[in-house]
């Protein structure tokens, strides 16, 4: 009797171990892709970003086998390179044109600028992305619906 327990506790044990890692996995394929995914800006340090209608959002696009961005900042274009490292670390090189535009449009393209350059952390929840520097929040994307 004993024995037919002990093998029922280990049948039971494995089969839990077993549901909880397809459950990781289906988590983990919830979440979007860094690369190849339309990201869209909706914070920039601790200012929500609410384009008005009919304004280019701020937007970028990462290609994993080039490891390029590109983009628009609200102003103007952006262009760069990025380089992932251990599990959640990032690193960007980004330049743009130099167009000049309402002091709005500036302001959040400053912030932008500053975060990506800033930042050396990722996280991504879903389709949700969320950029830092060391621990400190620097920016908020999310995907773009097309």
């Amino acid at each position: 009797m004993k024995k037919l327990l002990y093998s029922f506790l280990i049948l039971t044990a494995a089969l839990l171990s077993f549901s909880h890692s397809n459950a990781q996995k289906k988590n983990r394929n919830k979440n979007s892709s860094l690369a190849g995914t339309d990201w869209k800006l909706v914070y920039a340090g601790n200012m929500p970003y609410n384009p008005p209608p009919g304004v280019r959002i701020v937007s970028m696009i990462l290609n994993d086998s080039t490891k390029n961005i590109s983009g628009f900042l609200g102003c103007n274009n952006l262009a760069g390179s990025y380089m992932l490292f251990g599990k959640d670390g990032i690193t960007f090189t980004v330049v743009s044109t130099k167009k000049a535009c309402s002091p709005d449009a500036m302001r959040i393209e400053n912030e932008v600028s500053t975060a990506l350059n800033d930042a050396n952390k990722y996280k991504i929840d879903g389709d949700k992305l969320a950029l830092f520097k060391d621990d400190t929040f620097v920016a908020a994307f999310t995907v773009q619906k097309q």
